[in-house]
């Protein structure tokens, strides 16, 4: 599969998951994932079908590749931070808020989720 062929596919995945058809979209993420180990936006995507069908482990998993490939991608750091959040594993989502602030101290979604720890 080309460059051009791989965004095309999440293209097509993007859409059917922003549509709610995580059944449709998983399996375009998944070949994606296999295709391409290192492409982030692939792993995040399908992290975002595995969260929105109760697949936490999973989801996890997915997020925290695509921050491990992208540490500074402040969209997969929220991602993740807010995920970790959900499920109670406050210490690393405060982390994940954390590194957001430390790319940019003035993020207003960062600020905002960190409201939620003491000090």
């Amino acid at each position: 599969m080309t460059e051009q062929e791989r965004d095309a596919v999440l293209a097509e995945a993007d859409a059917l998951r922003v549509g709610g058809d995580y059944a449709s979209a998983q399996p375009k993420y998944e070949s994606l994932v296999e295709e391409f180990p290192d492409f982030g936006l692939a792993h995040t995507g399908l992290g975002h079908c595995l969260l929105n069908t109760g697949m936490f482990d999973e989801c996890l998993e997915q997020f925290k590749t695509a921050v491990t490939l992208e540490p500074t991608n402040i969209t997969f750091l929220l991602n993740y931070g807010k995920t970790l959040c959900m499920l109670g594993e406050y210490d690393d989502a405060k982390a994940q808020f954390e590194k957001v602030l430390a790319i940019d101290p003035d993020h207003d979604d960062a600020l905002e989720q960190m409201l939620y720890f003491p000090s």
